[in-house]
């Protein structure tokens, strides 16, 4: 409770046990571990290019990718927390990466008072995401955080996962435009 010092007379944490049993939040806040590392990059480029004195194609392509860890320790000084596990190590990995393809078209002509422009395109996006994850428990040492996994007598089950999604898309768009004061446009697009 709030009237118990952070540590007892032998240096071990103060642990309250009247009613919920409640870890010391100092204990929590300086021995507990929840780190995580984000690696990311991204490649973008496009090109552009005149078929036709009126038409035109534009290319881009993305490409990026984010390694994800995150580690997560507790150590058996946790009472509530990990004191009946021996301490708990985790390590969750996650690896992303998405590629991004677009390709359009445009034709833009004049004829006297009249505009028309019409664009149409492609579309195509992949991601995919692998994610594993590690564990274990009654740990030999707390001096390891979750660096040492190994070294718990209780191997939690790991786990692993792999998703993938396509989206294809196809879209258009007209614009007809008279003496610059009336526009007429229409747009379509199908994703799948």
């Amino acid at each position: 409770g709030p009237d118990l010092g952070i540590r007892n007379p032998d240096g071990s944490f103060t642990f309250s046990n009247v009613g919920d049993d409640v870890d010391n939040p100092f204990a929590v806040a300086t021995e507990s571990v929840d780190e995580t590392v984000v690696d990311q990059s991204r490649i973008n480029f496009y090109g552009e290019y005149d078929l036709l004195n009126d038409l035109s194609v534009k290319s881009v392509f993305g490409y990026s990718t984010t390694n994800e860890r995150r580690g997560r320790f507790s150590p058996s000084t946790l009472q509530t927390t990990a004191g009946a596990a021996g301490g708990i190590a985790l390590v969750n990995n996650a690896e992303r990466t998405s590629l991004l393809s677009e390709t359009y078209f445009t034709y833009d002509k004049d004829f006297g008072l009249n505009n028309l422009t019409v664009v149409g395109g492609y579309s195509f996006q992949r991601t995919f995401t692998f994610r594993n994850s590690a564990g274990a428990q009654n740990l030999t040492s707390n001096s390891l955080s979750f660096y040492g996994l190994e070294g718990g007598a209780t191997p939690l089950i790991p786990s692993s996962s792999y998703v993938e999604s396509i989206i294809q898309s196809q879209f258009g768009r007209l614009n007809y435009g008279y003496d610059d004061r009336y526009l007429l446009t229409f747009t379509a697009r199908n994703d799948g």
